[in-house]
């Protein structure tokens, strides 16, 4: 025999209580913090908000917590923009960490996650495997830095070739030319 007992009264009692204070309504619309590794490919109704999911590492954040900045490049020359959103949060001199979103009707796609600078990335033709390009200029410091080709499978963006330059201020008169041609600047 066990010494557990069912009070009814009490249960209604705490079922009342429960209820009265809206426990019962639906879950919160947020996403769950998704840890990379595995490509995310569920569609997604609000990017701004599993952005802020995700850059704050948080499933209570709010988008204006997480202070986010966004843009639209159409890296896949379909004529619709891909979302690019980033947080101040993270963000430093050389730029920031972006998740990009492919739009499909009302829905949105996580395609995957790129560190840049808006003034200096530029949107390439498409690969001969018919995947966006992108060419990024990763500063390394004041001399320094990386120009980078990345390529996108939908999933993931992945460095496809890259060249370290001299291209800023106490740089080389090589380094400032090839910065120029690549993005029609002066140095970083």
């Amino acid at each position: 025999m066990s010494n557990v007992s069912f009070k009814p009264a009490k249960h209604l009692a705490g079922v009342a209580i429960w209820l009265a204070l809206g426990c019962s309504s639906p879950r919160p619309s947020w996403a769950s913090v998704w840890k990379g590794g595995e490509p995310y490919l569920r569609p997604i109704s609000d990017p701004f908000a599993w952005a802020a999911t995700q850059f704050l590492d948080s499933p209570d954040a709010t988008v204006e917590a997480a202070r986010l900045e966004s843009f639209e490049a159409d890296i896949d020359h379909d004529g619709v923009g891909e979302l690019f959103i980033t947080s101040a949060t993270t963000a430093g001199n050389a730029g920031g960490s972006y998740l990009a979103f492919r739009k499909e009707g009302r829905a949105f796609f996580y395609i995957g996650q790129i560190g840049l600078s808006r003034d200096v990335f530029r949107v390439l033709p498409l690969g001969e495997d018919h995947r966006p390009r992108l060419l990024v200029y990763e500063r390394l410091s004041g001399m320094e830095g990386t120009l980078a080709v990345f390529t996108n499978d939908g999933r993931t963006f992945r460095i496809v070739l890259s060249e370290t330059i001299r291209g800023g201020d106490s740089g080389t008169d090589e380094g400032r030319r090839k910065f120029a041609e690549a993005f029609g600047l002066k140095g970083n």
